[in-house]
């Protein structure tokens, strides 16, 4: 499981930090310490600014928040979501090391074709008392047929066992085993009982797909000769046999492989790779519709295999009951084969717009968990050679896959958001709240963003279950904050500027410090433009510039 930083609540809170973040943007050298008294108090001249920078520090989150020339985006990047080699495209229950490596000869044992003989009067030689061609086979899986491969280094082992009092000559050759030209040669003398090496180190193997009754096996020839040599007062027994046991180490490490590897669903995955949002309570509070323009997820790759591969993958979100929605990518990925079989790494990447990704992005409230999902097809075209009948791998061949999560601040949203928490949390009105005949908030407001927001108070008393009173930040049907205007492609023309005061009654203040015992904070946002189906764009530039003025009028003598 993978953890993505909080600041990935890309969905709507840093929309919301914007009313919030007004509180600590406040440019104190910018407050008027000019305050007046005269049967009230009015404190003017409280100002300052709010930027995009505020919501998405470029600084601090310099891995995170990407700043185009007219847009911001957000993104997420993972470059171990998976890697392969070789055996991870074969069978679990086959690895290229063990098809390689499992071969084995049928026990070749040589009686004695002469009978009692000697002892010998002079040194004699018995050529061919044996020939015989030998072809080790693998067995393989999934159409996987090896035509040639090169060894870094490995051998074949000959366990011999004889009971002939002569020394016997063990002669072998191959035609499908070549080193530094040479098909492959030699002789050795083989002295009572013991194991022989015949070393392969830099040789290339080519392998035969027919000529043995295994239709299944790729295979390569092996003669081997015995000859007795014998030394003058030797004797050679009736009973006297050879026995010869061929197997192999080390065919494992080699440098390439040619051949062909089949075409099929090499892999099926449920969940690739994971990213886990570790999301406030604050998300499941919200309610309304939220869109993203044009969110992404890009691949990188880096594939150093000879054969075409093809993704069908898509992204999984699981909520919090559980319950999983999903999206696939259309069409399929294909990554092509490097061009030579020297090229040991080719990079590329993929930028996908997935089907209905949007929604797994934008829905409410937002799931806690998103994975890839998918297959990978190997040779999609099939065994032709236009299609990558010539695979290849070396033994460093790699298919690594990254995964980047892009999510441009484009949006749609008509939100709201409630919250209650107790009212003594909310104000403490002093004792002398009551002889408080009204407050007001003079404020101007010049907001660039395309968004605007609404911000209304209920006062409940829980305990009688009444709606104590509103104080409402605004006329009904109109914002707080106005969104500015935006063009066609959801990019803000103009700032929209607002004057405007908001009083607290005396009645409100009562009824807060004395009848409530929960406030209720309702919060509306509604982006600009004629539909929330119609994204705006959110860009460095945008700002919001506030003055705030604050003004008590008390009705009867304050003690101070």
């Amino acid at each position: 499981m993978k953890y993505i930083n909080n600041n990935l609540i890309f969905f709507i809170i840093p929309l919301f930090m914007l009313l919030v973040g007004c509180q600590d943007k406040i440019d104190l050298e910018k407050v008027s310490y000019d305050v007046y008294y005269g049967g009230g108090w009015e404190i003017p001249g409280v100002q300052g600014d709010f930027t995009t920078e505020d919501l998405f520090n470029p600084e601090s989150d310099s891995n995170f928040v990407f700043y185009g020339n007219d847009s911001i985006v957000l993104s997420v990047f993972r470059d171990s979501v998976f890697n392969f080699n070789l055996d991870d495209f074969l069978s679990s229950e086959q690895t290229l090391a063990q098809i390689l490596n499992g071969f084995s000869l049928p026990t070749r044992t040589l009686s004695n074709p002469l009978g009692d003989v000697g002892p010998f009067p002079s040194d004699a030689y018995f050529p061919n008392i044996d020939s015989t061609t030998f072809y080790p086979n693998f067995s393989v899986v999934q159409e996987v047929d090896i035509d040639s491969m090169l060894l870094n280094s490995g051998s074949i082992i000959i366990d011999v066992t004889s009971t002939f009092e002569p020394d016997i000559w063990l002669t072998y050759k191959s035609n499908a085993i070549t080193i530094d030209g040479e098909r492959l040669y030699d002789s050795l003398l083989i002295t009572g009982s013991g194991t022989q090496t015949i070393p392969l180190d830099g040789a290339t193997i080519e392998f035969m797909q027919s000529g043995t009754t295994d239709t299944d096996s790729i295979y390569f020839d092996i003669t081997y000769t015995l000859s007795l040599d014998i030394q003058a007062g030797e004797s050679i027994n009736s009973g006297d046999q050879v026995q010869l046991e061929i197997s192999n180490e080390g065919l494992d490490d080699y440098d390439y492989i040619f051949g062909y590897f089949g075409s099929f669903v090499v892999k099926s995955f449920d969940e690739l790779d994971t990213f886990s949002l570790n999301l406030p309570e604050l998300m499941n509070k919200l309610e309304g519709v939220f869109n993203f323009g044009n969110p992404k997820v890009k691949f990188h790759y880096q594939n150093s295999f000879g054969f075409n591969q093809e993704f069908d993958v898509g992204m999984r979100a699981t909520k919090n009951d559980g319950t999983q929605d999903s999206a696939l990518f259309e069409p399929p990925v294909i990554l092509e084969k490097p061009e030579n079989y020297t090229d040991r790494v080719r990079a590329d990447s993929t930028a996908l717009n997935a089907k209905d990704l949007n929604n797994l992005f934008g829905e409410l409230p937002p799931p806690t968990t998103y994975s890839a999902a998918g297959t990978i097809l190997l040779n999609p075209g099939g065994r032709s050679f236009d299609n990558g009948y010539i695979n290849y791998v070396r033994t460093n061949s790699r298919l690594a896959v990254g995964l980047e999560l892009l999510i441009p601040m484009e949006f749609g949203a008509d939100l709201a958001y409630y919250d209650t928490i107790p009212a003594e949390d909310f104000l403490n009105v002093p004792e002398q709240g009551d002889i408080i005949d009204y407050a007001r908030l003079h404020y101007i407001f010049e907001n660039g963003f395309p968004f605007g927001l609404d911000v209304n108070l209920i006062m409940l008393d829980t305990v009688n279950l009444q709606n104590i009173d509103t104080i409402r930040f605004n006329e009904p049907g109109k914002f707080f904050i106005e969104g500015a205007p935006v063009d066609d492609n959801g990019i803000v023309t103009e700032v929209d500027s607002k004057t405007g005061m908001l009083e607290v009654t005396n009645e409100e203040i009562t009824n807060l410090a004395e009848n409530t015992d929960k406030v209720v904070i309702s919060i509306h946002l509604l982006t600009s433009g004629d539909d929330v189906d119609d994204p705006v764009k959110l860009q460095p530039k945008n700002s919001l510039f506030y003055r705030l003025g604050l003004e008590i009028k008390f009705d009867g003598d304050v003690d101070l």
